[in-house]
């Protein structure tokens, strides 16, 4: 009956769903390898859930999203994922982990009286994105969604941290995500993507922690069912050159000599050692928290004592390959090459705005050196009169997730979302055309 009354006096579809929706908005950043979950308004995500579920041999016990936190033996775990190439497949998996993070120890949330704010990824296919609609309004029951992609809504969160300033805010943003499946460069302006202007390069974090496994498992100890643990060695050991044949010879030097890049992991055995850490060749580490070695202390322990990985040239060889894809033989663009490809697609009255306000997210982008580097790969690329201006967000890994608790907060949100009766009665396509995609 309210709603009859709204729509006989001309009220717009946000004002409808003002009217029948009350419920906090719960936002979800639904990445490859992380959930970040929290609720509108907020500066961090209350909650970073593992998109997975783990089968541990050593306890054997399975561990199904935010309890993979409880997890004590990460050795031979097996995991599936709920998130393959970057786009939602294991629907029996998202919905599981999505439910224990719902429960009471976790973020106490009852969706059929709450709203949802959820990050998509770019281009998703129509069929993908009609079971997540089902699964969304069907199985959980929230109150209404909105849909926007995570590049959108880094350039939102980052457009709201100008206008806090007192800043004018650009006016379009190029945003280059470089995550866990994938790496997405997406061109948006004022609030909207340009799909046109998309570009994919199938190169993400979950590629070099692969590539990496095998390297390894080639040259020293076999490690390909250790992926936990070598995705640990590539974030304390790995980043990106800015010479690479400098570093080659560097690379080259006998253990020990000035200069030398190689560098241990002393990888855990669960018993004497909880957690893996890097250390200088020779020198022993406390194995503190953040897992860096004590410099000048020397192992007590015979050396047999330890399962020690050695890493020279891989250290900058794998994450290479975000610049040249071609080295594994994919014949694809680097990240260099995609970005001016991405703007090249546009309407060249925004050329100079995108090549002005490059922003970088994603866990990818943390490598040391990679914003140097992008910088200096895109600057003969880019048309001389054209200011370059290459930039970190904030918090590269919550940026999505940041910028869509602000959209959830604010007036837009009410009129983007999709109620659950608007769902049920107009289907999907209805979803597509409402939300900010």
């Amino acid at each position: 009956a309210d709603r009859a009354a709204l729509r006989a006096l001309g009220a717009d579809h946000s004002l409808v769903a003002l009217a029948m929706v009350s419920g906090r908005v719960l936002v979800i950043d639904n990445g490859g390898h992380t959930c970040k979950m929290g609720f509108a308004g907020d500066d961090k995500p209350s909650r970073i859930v593992p998109n997975l579920i783990a089968k541990s041999k050593a306890e054997r016990k399975t561990f199904i999203g935010p309890q993979f936190d409880t997890c004590n033996d990460f050795s031979g775990l097996q995991f599936k994922l709920s998130m393959e190439k970057g786009y939602p497949t294991n629907w029996e998996t998202l919905t599981d982990v999505w439910t224990k993070a719902f429960a009471a120890q976790v973020l106490d949330v009852n969706p059929a009286d709450s709203q949802l704010m959820l990050t998509i990824p770019p281009l998703m296919p129509d069929a993908i994105a009609t079971t997540l609609d089902e699964m969304i309004f069907e199985h959980f029951n929230f109150e209404s969604c909105c849909m926007m992609t995570a590049a959108t809504c880094a350039h939102y969160g980052d457009k709201a941290t100008f206008e806090s300033g007192d800043q004018q805010a650009p006016s379009a943003t190029l945003v280059v995500d470089a995550g866990f499946s994938y790496t997405h460069v997406v061109p948006v302006f004022d609030n909207q993507q340009i799909n046109f202007g998309v570009r994919r390069i199938d190169v993400g974090g979950k590629l070099l922690t692969n590539h990496l496994k095998q390297v390894i498992s080639h040259r020293q100890w076999n490690v390909m069912e250790e992926t936990h643990m070598i995705n640990q060695v590539k974030e304390a050991l790995c980043y990106v050159t800015e010479d690479i044949d400098a570093d080659l010879r560097l690379a080259t030097r006998k253990r020990g000599a000035q200069g030398s890049l190689l560098r241990e992991y002393v990888m855990p055995d669960y018993i004497n050692v909880l957690k893996g850490f890097a250390r200088d060749p020779g020198v022993d580490a406390d194995g503190g928290e953040d897992g860096e070695p004590s410099k000048g202390k020397r192992d007590a322990r015979p050396a047999n004592d330890e399962q020690v990985l050695s890493l020279g040239v891989e250290r900058f060889a794998v994450p290479e390959l975000l610049f040249n894809p071609s080295d594994i033989g994919m014949e694809q663009a680097g990240i260099a090459e995609a970005i001016v490809q991405s703007v090249k697609a546009t309407i060249p009255d925004v050329h100079d705005a995108l090549y002005s306000n490059v922003l970088l997210t994603g866990g990818s982008t943390l490598f040391p050196n990679f914003q140097s580097r992008l910088e200096a790969e895109l600057r003969p690329l880019v048309p001389i009169d054209c200011a370059l201006n290459v930039r970190m967000a904030n918090d590269p890994i919550a940026a999505a997730w940041q910028g869509a608790s602000k959209f959830a907060a604010g007036p837009l949100f009410k009129r983007s979302a999709v109620t659950r009766d608007e769902y049920m009665e107009h289907g999907s396509a209805y979803v597509r055309r409402a939300c900010h995609n």
